[in-house]
């Protein structure tokens, strides 16, 4: 079974609604994403969840925000694509209206000012030299 096969089974059982498959779940998860995922891929499984967090399917919703939650649980692990991931969540932040779901992005921009200060900051600049053109 492929990485990619992996990380699909643990996000489908982390939709599920028996709290045994969801822990089993975010434990794969947590060990594919630190262990053997690059940080590009780790950047591409948060945009895909992003992505999920704004759609008008309540369960895609709550599973995305419970995968972002399992994989930020204690600190971010080193991930590429920050200011994508920023500029994103800056213009699709008004689409998220879900209370769980804001407090999930809520602490990502958090971890993500933690650890890539600079990044972050600099990717703010920019979109606002952007918008005032």
């Amino acid at each position: 079974m492929e990485r990619a096969d992996v990380i699909m089974v643990a996000l489908e059982a982390m939709i599920s609604t028996n709290r045994q498959d969801i822990l089993a779940a975010s434990k794969v998860l947590k060990m594919i994403l630190k262990k053997y995922l690059t940080p590009m891929e780790r950047a591409d499984v948060i945009m895909v969840a992003l992505e999920a967090m704004i759609s008008t399917n309540r369960q895609d919703i709550l599973a995305a925000s419970k995968v972002l939650k399992m994989i930020l649980k204690y600190s971010i692990p080193e991930i590429g694509k920050v200011s994508e991931i920023i500029e994103y969540i800056y213009f699709h932040m008004y689409h998220i209206t879900e209370s769980t779901t804001q407090s999930t992005i809520r602490r990502i921009l958090y971890l993500l000012v933690q650890s890539y200060t600079d990044e972050v900051i600099l990717t703010l600049f920019k979109i606002m030299d952007e918008s005032q053109k």
